[in-house]
């Protein structure tokens, strides 16, 4: 009778294994120089791909579009920034290069670049995060001079539930140089989200757009020479928003304000931001409470008629706080003051 009863639970182990998911690393090579590569193309292998599968990249050229609709999938390269990902020609209009559209997905360490023939009036996103939790990090994100893409990473129509991260991407030249400008980061909605350790360079439009988030985090982020502003956070319906903190950034020589601010009911922190040499305000907040302190502005309002910190009447009459930072020019005065 024992003998029996172990031979039964034999028998139930043996029909349970087969459900059991063991996670598989698909290898993808452009040109098969890596010997355990089973797939020529990365869209190829996450359409082979099962949940919790890791999808490794080979150093090489995919000119291709990735969309990922399966969950908690993997995608990284093997080499940091030697997998890149190449918009195709006939990739326009508002269509992704790399769609995330399935939560827990992780995409690290790729360089995505414009097509190499790209015209103006080719529009869409280099990343577009449309799940939660997802991480985007350690990626390299360029333009080719003319528009190919016109955000960097954007996070859009998110469902599911979870953090989002987007970190130590370094993201130039979004918008080219012509036509319409770009968003080298854009959160529309964004709810639980992190944004952190990214570097932006040029491109014709603003740094990083935030609207209408909710439980959002900037951090330590670099932001240079963008065609406007640094960076952009205003509320204009849906969501109510709640703890967006602004701190840790460094913003200098944009075309337009470094920090601006508007709409923004409650919630709003702009704390320890370095602000150089930026055309517009270094920092500007309109018809917003919130908290501004220990931020450093200087150089900035290079335009006639703007300043280092720059406070309008309607965000006084509904209560920010201005608190220990440095700036030659305010209005009002005293919300900064001299180094």
């Amino acid at each position: 009778m024992r003998i029996f009863g172990l031979l039964l639970l034999v028998l139930a182990v043996s029909a349970i294994a087969p459900q059991i998911a063991v996670a598989r690393t698909l290898v993808v090579d452009d040109d098969r120089g890596c010997t355990d590569a089973r797939f020529s193309t990365i869209q190829s292998a996450v359409d082979a791909a099962r949940p919790l599968d890791t999808v490794v990249a080979c150093p090489g050229v995919y000119t291709e579009a990735v969309s990922v609709t399966t969950r908690q999938l993997k995608l990284v390269s093997r080499t940091r920034h030697a997998a890149v990902i190449r918009k195709p020609l006939d990739n326009t209009d508002f269509t992704p290069l790399v769609l995330l559209a399935a939560s827990g997905t992780l995409f690290r360490g790729f360089a995505l670049e414009g097509a190499v023939d790209g015209s103006c009036g080719e529009d869409g996103a280099a990343i577009w995060i449309r799940a939660r939790p997802t991480t985007v990090d350690e990626n390299r994100i360029a333009d080719s001079g003319c528009n190919s893409f016109s955000r960097g990473i954007f996070m859009g129509s998110v469902g599911g539930s979870g953090t989002t991260t987007v970190a130590h991407n370094e993201v130039t030249d979004i918008g080219g140089q012509c036509c319409l400008p770009g968003l080298s980061i854009h959160m529309s909605f964004p709810r639980w989200a992190t944004i952190h350790s990214n570097v932006i360079r040029r491109g014709n439009g603003v740094g990083m757009g935030i609207f209408n988030p909710s439980d959002v985090a900037v951090q330590g982020n670099r932001i240079e020479d963008t065609g406007s502003s640094g960076i952009v956070t205003l509320h204009g319906s849906g969501v109510s928003p709640n703890q967006m903190r602004i701190s840790g950034n460094r913003i200098e020589g944009t075309a337009g304000h470094g920090i601006r601010a508007l709409d923004m009911p409650v919630g709003l922190t702009i704390e320890a931001n370095t602000l150089l040499d930026n055309v517009g305000n270094g920092i500007m907040v309109e018809r917003s409470p919130g908290f501004v302190h220990r931020n450093r502005s200087l150089g900035n309002g290079i335009a006639s008629g703007l300043f280092d910190c720059f406070a309008d009447s309607r965000a006084l009459e509904r209560g920010v706080t201005w608190k220990d930072n440095i700036g030659r020019t305010d209005d009002p005065a005293n919300i900064c003051r001299a180094p």
